[in-house]
This record gives C-alpha cells, sequence and structure tokens, in this order.
C-alpha cells in the first residue's frame, strides 16, 4: 500500500516544490516522506512534529528534526529565519489555527514560499456517508482518536483563513478518490478544479509571507 505521505507529495504541482528553496522548515514532518522524495538539502533543512517515533525514523535519515507541539510551543529558530515552509494537513488538527499561522509566520523571512494543505472534509462523498452510514466527517480516523480532525473547513473557509494571512500565489484542488468511484482520474481532477466544494478532497496553496 502505499505511503499516506507519498500520496500527498504526488498531489502537490511539481512547480510547487520549486519555491521550496533557502533555508526550510516542514511542519508535521513526520518521517520526512516529503523532503527525501523531493531531495532537499538536509543542511538547509528542519523538521517538526509531535510524534517521537516518527522523528526517530527522520533522523535515522539523516534529517535534523525536534519534537514541537504547536498547540503550546513557540517555534525554537529566530525570528525572520525561514525562507520556505512546508505545512502539509496540519492546521486542522491543531486547537488554535490562527494562533499556529502567527507562530509560523514571526520565523519566516519576508516573501518566504510556503505550500500549505487543509482538506474538504465537506465534500460530496463525505456528506453523502453522513446521509447514508450516519458516519462522522472522518474518513480515516476515528472521532476520538488524538490526531483526528479538530476542524471541518469548508473550502471557502480556508481559502479566507490563508488570505488573511499570506498573500496567496496559487491554488490547487486534489480530487477525492471516492466520489464517483467509476469515473476516470483525469475527468476527477476536472471536477475538482471546477466545483471544488463538492469533488475535491484536499486545496492546496502556494503561498507567499508579506509581513
Amino acid at each position: 500500500m502505499r505511503n499516506y505521505s507519498e500520496d500527498k507529495i504526488s498531489s502537490i504541482p511539481k512547480n510547487y516544490f520549486s519555491q521550496i528553496t533557502g533555508k526550510v522548515l516542514d511542519i508535521g514532518c513526520n518521517e520526512c516522506i516529503l523532503p527525501e522524495k523531493i531531495n532537499i538539502n538536509k543542511k538547509n533543512y528542519l523538521g517538526l512534529d509531535i510524534d517521537e517515533y516518527a522523528l526517530l525514523i527522520a533522523e535515522k535519515k539523516g534529517f535534523k528534526v525536534k519534537k514541537l507541539d504547536l498547540n503550546n510551543d513557540e517555534i525554537p529558530i529566530s525570528r525572520n529565519s525561514i525562507d520556505s515552509f512546508i505545512c502539509l494537513d496540519v492546521l486542522e488538527h491543531l486547537q488554535d489555527p490562527k494562533n499556529a499561522i502567527k507562530k509560523i509566520k514571526e520565523v519566516l523571512k519576508f516573501q518566504a514560499k510556503g505550500i500549505i494543505s487543509l482538506p474538504n472534509d465537506l465534500n460530496l462523498s463525505n456528506l453523502m456517508k453522513v446521509l447514508i452510514l450516519g458516519r462522522p466527517l472522518l474518513i480515516r480516523e476515528k472521532m476520538w482518536d488524538p490526531h483526528s480532525h479538530l476542524h471541518f473547513p469548508s473550502i471557502s473557509e480556508s481559502e479566507k483563513l490563508i488570505s488573511q494571512n499570506f498573500k496567496i500565489l496559487s491554488i490547487s484542488y486534489r480530487s477525492s478518490e471516492f466520489t464517483v468511484p467509476f469515473l476516470p482520474k483525469k475527468l476527477k481532477e476536472i471536477l475538482a478544479s471546477l466545483f471544488p466544494r463538492y469533488f475535491a478532497k484536499n486545496i492546496i496553496f502556494l503561498v507567499e509571507n508579506e509581513n
């Protein structure tokens, strides 16, 4: 089975990764599968995560990582020192995403580039599961699991949150593999692009820090 992190990587436009240069901060780095796949310079990389086991695996790969709980901890980096950052499927797990973004922005340089992804848990597939099966708005996570989502933003709410804190350079939508499963992948991608509210599983932003 393909690793979920690898699946996330494949959903991100390749031109987004070309913006991840200089001193890189990876928030929610897990086992550092992403920097390994895109050959990030380890000397200029720092990964942060709350999962100690995942961090041990990342350290064995030679990546510099630190344990951090964004709910409670400040990022242990000098202000205005980061050139680019990655934050994939993290904000929806935090108690206060706005405060977490504030912490991230404090360590970013002016015009630092970043990739942020958020789920669209209110897509048509999930809503159908709620109506038909009566299950919560989570696909692969259990409601009381410590890693489950704390927030279920709509596409417009996610766009508003990010636009209030960063300049959005580009937006990409990842199709839901569960929505209308008999359709070919290319058509699903078209539907996600045209009607993201219903057919997108994730929304992926390429952003720039403005202040």
